[in-house]
């Protein structure tokens, strides 16, 4: 099950000493992460992996105490592209007549962020170098099915808050434009309800979790 992303999401900011203020950017990389589950018949841990891509809206101080910037971002992202599948040998062919296996195939949703940020800017205001934390929405999509029963099956679609940390360092390109990279750890407690279909429900915890690293491309309106 997946993402946190999670984070991911939860991605990119945009500020120099020379340009800040209000800004937009958008966000494209990978992650990675895994769901951990507390019972129940989904495996206890499955990872997934895969493309996110996000936007974000900013505000960072155009002022500095001590060289420090402070500021504020909202990321919103898609997360679909994070997916994992696992297949777990639920009853041996000695005992069931062939393998019976158990598929679990989980993909990210929509994932949101709400962070503060504080950084410093370098070389003249060329580089700015930053780190953030807040809190984290996510949303996911969980399938499960079994080899020797395509009818007896289950699927959830689950959502959660959580926390989000990261860091980013950005180039100044221009009086308006900035580029960079951004790493986002995402962790969501998503719960353990809200599961439909003819086969086994499972209520246990699950707590998703994501590290995302992402290249940013950023334009500032002042």
């Amino acid at each position: 099950m997946f993402i946190a992303a999670v984070t991911t999401a939860a991605l990119a900011l945009f500020c120099t000493a020379a340009s800040a203020g209000t800004y937009v950017a958008t966000t494209f990389g990978y992650g990675s992460g895994s769901a951990h589950m507390s019972g129940g018949a989904i495996p206890s841990k499955l990872d997934a992996s895969g493309i996110v891509a996000s936007g974000e809206v900013g505000y960072v101080s155009n002022g500095s105490l001590y060289g420090v910037h402070v500021g504020a971002l909202a990321s919103f992202g898609d997360a679909a592209g994070l997916s994992g599948k696992t297949k777990t040998l639920e009853c041996p062919a000695m005992y069931c007549g062939s393998d019976v296996f158990q598929v679990d195939d989980v993909s990210g949703g929509f994932v949101g962020t709400a962070r503060g940020l504080v950084g410093t800017s370098l070389f003249g205001g060329k580089l700015f170098v930053a780190a953030d934390g807040g809190a984290a929405y996510l949303q996911i999509a969980d399938a499960q099915s079994y080899t020797d029963s395509p009818a007896w099956h289950y699927s959830a679609d689950k959502s959660g808050i959580g926390y989000v940390v990261g860091a980013r360092v950005l180039y100044n390109i221009s009086s308006h434009w900035s580029a960079g990279v951004d790493y986002s750890h995402v962790s969501v407690d998503v719960g353990g309800a809200g599961y439909s279909g003819p086969g086994y429900h499972y209520y246990g915890g699950t707590t998703m979790s994501a590290d995302l690293g992402s290249l940013v491309v950023a334009y500032n309106f002042n």
